[in-house]
């Protein structure tokens, strides 16, 4: 696709959504979509159909350790034109989800995101996609009348770029929407230290855990 001047043209659309009421295994789906900019890759990444399943895998496991592909669905990747998109089926151990302590169960809803900047000095500018939108809905669904203690909202904008985190509870699922938009395409070595702080507060506010308070 041509690059646009937007940050929503470029980017991803991920839809989690894990089952805590099963305690072996923790069955979760994944729909995608990687747009704009981000889609040549994904589409050279899947374009060959008997490496998809063993990619895909690779993927999730680098995201969440111990995942297993049971089935997915993948776009049309020969449409230069069009975004990719994916739906996978998956498991995962319990505790790569879950941290029990007592009766309370530990969950964190958002993956960390800072080590694209990593934690030295730089000589040069680190150039990345951008401007880009990437957004999360996370939802686990609890066991019966489990209740969720929530973080409150949380947002920062600066120049590099915004993120927001809201957390709810409706019945027995707990949702969370996440939002972070960068606005840079390079960043001079004079702005990677305050670049870097804004990843880690990123990183701190996706990853405040939920304490889900589970019926013994």
């Amino acid at each position: 696709k041509t690059p646009m001047s937007k940050a929503e043209d470029n980017g991803s659309v991920h839809r989690w959504a894990f089952d805590l009421t099963q305690t072996d295994k923790i069955p979760y789906t994944d729909h995608v979509t990687y747009k704009g900019l981000m889609a040549p890759s994904y589409r050279e990444r899947y374009q060959v159909e008997s490496l998809r399943h063993e990619r895909l895998e690779s993927e999730y496991a680098y995201a969440i350790a111990g995942s297993e592909i049971d089935s997915f669905e993948i776009s049309d990747v020969a449409d230069l034109e069009a975004d990719v998109s994916l739906g996978i089926k998956a498991t995962t151990a319990f505790s790569q989800i879950v941290k029990i302590e007592g009766n309370t169960w530990i969950v964190r809803p958002g993956a960390k995101i800072s080590r694209v900047a990593q934690s030295f000095a730089r000589q040069f500018d680190l150039e990345q996609i951008a401007p880009m939108h990437l957004t999360q809905t996370v939802q686990f669904i609890l066991p019966e009348g489990a209740k969720a203690a929530l973080p409150d909202p949380a947002a920062l904008s600066n120049a590099h770029g915004q993120w927001s985190i809201r957390s709810t509870q409706a019945g027995n699922i707990v949702t969370a929407e996440i939002s972070l938009s960068l606005s840079e395409s390079k960043i001079a070595p004079k702005d990677y230290a305050s670049y870097q702080d804004f990843l880690q507060s990123y990183d701190r506010a996706v990853n405040t855990p939920y304490q889900i308070t589970v019926k013994e």
